[in-house]
């Protein structure tokens, strides 16, 4: 399943990186494109859990298409507990000035792993996200990047602070 999300990840980023090429012909339309990567923590439930993530973003007029990797793990109990890897490809709206971005999306994700009780599965969702980064240099920023996952099995929400 690694493999999968992984897969799944750098056909995205491809994606994207073509989706640029062909936009740089086009000089009345500013795009932008730009790589995340945090730590943060999972909500709600009763125990900890710790989120890592890299998410891959592309934006052009007001749309936004980005494509994310998260992994998060229960470090509350011994030994740890549930593990689920997630990736996810994603559309919404985003808004670019010279200081801030901020987006909002949704789309389709492949979630993997073992719950509490070690119990593996695999899962199809509707992934969402929210970001919210200041970007004080052009090629530098930092933020909040909000994201959950609605699902049959195993739905949550993380938060994550990301350079």
């Amino acid at each position: 399943m690694k493999r999968l999300n992984f897969f799944v990840l750098i056909l995205c980023a491809l994606l994207l990186i073509a989706n640029h090429s062909s936009a740089q012909g086009q000089k009345t339309n500013k795009s932008y494109y730009w790589l995340n990567a945090g730590v943060g923590v999972e909500f709600p439930g009763s125990s900890v859990s710790i989120s890592e993530g890299v998410n891959i973003s592309y934006q052009w007029q007001k749309y936004i298409v980005s494509a994310r990797l998260n992994y998060t793990t229960d470090i509350s109990t011994s030994p740890p507990g549930s593990e689920v890897v997630e990736s996810a490809l994603l559309f919404g709206v985003c808004k670019k000035s010279r200081f801030w971005c901020s987006s909002i999306a949704g789309g389709i994700a492949h979630m993997s792993g073992n719950t509490n009780n070690g119990i593996r599965m695999a899962t199809f969702g509707f992934p969402i996200e929210a970001q919210v980064f200041t970007t004080p240099l052009p090629f530098f920023g930092i933020g909040l990047y909000g994201f959950g996952n609605l699902n049959s099995r195993m739905s949550y929400f993380s938060v994550l602070l990301c350079l």
